[in-house]
């Protein structure tokens, strides 16, 4: 496990090579799968329009 940052101080993570605090590189991982799940759809609905 990762010890705990000292009291006052955010964790810092490596995040896409940036260092970032832990509640930003959060916010960002579910910023990108939410893109993904909405990237994923479209293709789904094009794909089923060009078959239809």
């Amino acid at each position: 496990t990762t010890p705990l940052p000292p009291s006052g101080e955010e964790l810092m993570v490596d995040f896409l090579g940036l260092e970032v605090s832990g509640s930003d590189a959060e916010l960002a991982l579910n910023t990108l799968f939410s893109l993904t799940i909405i990237a994923a759809v479209a293709v789904v609905l094009l794909v089923f329009g060009l078959v239809k």
